[in-house]
């Protein structure tokens, strides 16, 4: 240990005060890069934190987007469903000769653009799911284990019958 007063006396009481108004004139500075350095953190911690609350609304609008999809597709699906119906009974009244001609022209052509309807909202479901999955970070059309719900597609292909009749019905 040394005794009081030693270091004065090796260094010199000339340096110990300079090197004590350093210390002394330093600590604003000190103080000043502490604050910075905490702002940079805090500015860190705020960028990641609203990157992150972007990614979840993101994410959210997918979400609804999407559930928004299902819904006008089981609509539209459900409406082609009835006008099919309709078209199918309405034909079989003109065949008994119960109706004209324009009523099923009509019903045809509601039955035809019910299915127009459908289709495109086909395409905009995949649309939306494409675009929850991108979202995610996956490819669209990537493994989702029947997590997400796949529509009904099998109005959306014309079988031969129907290609068979429109054809000949022209």
């Amino acid at each position: 240990c040394t005794a009081p007063g030693a270091t004065m006396r090796r260094i010199g009481p000339e340096r110990l005060h300079h090197a004590v108004d350093q210390r002394m004139l330093s600590l604003p500075g000190k103080f000043s890069k502490n604050k910075q350095a905490k702002s940079r953190g805090d500015l860190v911690r705020k960028r990641r934190l609203a990157l992150t609350i972007g990614v979840i609304a993101q994410l959210r609008l997918a979400s609804i987007g999407y559930e928004e999809a299902v819904q006008e597709y089981k609509v539209l699906h459900e409406l082609f469903t009835k006008r099919e119906a309709i078209f199918v009974a309405v034909k079989a009244e003109f065949a008994e000769g119960n109706i004209d001609e324009e009523q099923k022209i009509d019903a045809e052509s509601r039955a035809f653009f019910s299915r127009i309807r459908l289709y495109t909202s086909y395409a905009s479901l995949m649309k939306a799911k494409a675009r929850l999955w991108n979202t995610v970070g996956r490819e669209p059309g990537a493994q989702d284990n029947g997590k997400l719900p796949e529509p009904d597609l099998t109005l959306l292909a014309v079988s031969e019958a129907d290609a068979a009749r429109a054809t000949a019905e022209s």
